[in-house]
């Protein structure tokens, strides 16, 4: 692969500044790459040297990696297999009246889940669509967490 060695980058000088001398310190970790971090790898710690060239800063999300919450890795690797259940039973038209099976298809707070995490077919999401909208009117599901059944 290509070698990289992690580095610190410190500055320090003194800058005229409204007219008095201002000291400037700054401290960077970055990583070099390639054959400068081979002319690194070969040099002494805590030596101070000089190089040209261009510092490229790492996107802002990069820098914050440890700032976002952890993913579980476990639910990633292990998914279980959608599948479609009015297809499975053999339905031929949703019914709106049908409130336990509706019910299965709504959140806590009341917005319907979409097809892409309950694995409906496009065909049933439109009738389940229409069916929840109708048994809404009806006042037989609620529109939000906030009317309770």
């Amino acid at each position: 692969g290509l070698p990289a060695v992690n580095v610190v980058l410190a500055h320090a000088s003194h800058q005229l500044e409204a007219g008095g001398y201002c000291e400037v310190a700054l401290s960077v970790r970055a990583v070099a790459l390639g054959t400068l971090a081979e002319r690194l790898y070969s040099q002494k710690l805590g030596i101070q040297a000089r190089f040209t060239g261009v510092a490229i800063m790492a996107g802002f999300k990069r820098t914050n990696k440890d700032k976002q919450p952890k993913r579980n890795t476990q639910s990633l690797l292990f998914k279980r297999k959608r599948f479609c259940r009015f297809t499975v039973a053999g339905v031929k038209e949703i019914d709106y009246k049908d409130v336990d099976t509706l019910r299965d298809f709504l959140a806590e707070n009341g917005k319907i889940i979409p097809a892409r995490l309950t694995g409906t077919r496009a065909i049933y999401q439109r009738q389940l669509n229409t069916a929840i909208r109708r048994a809404r009117f009806l006042a037989m599901l609620p529109y939000s967490d906030q009317h309770k059944m």
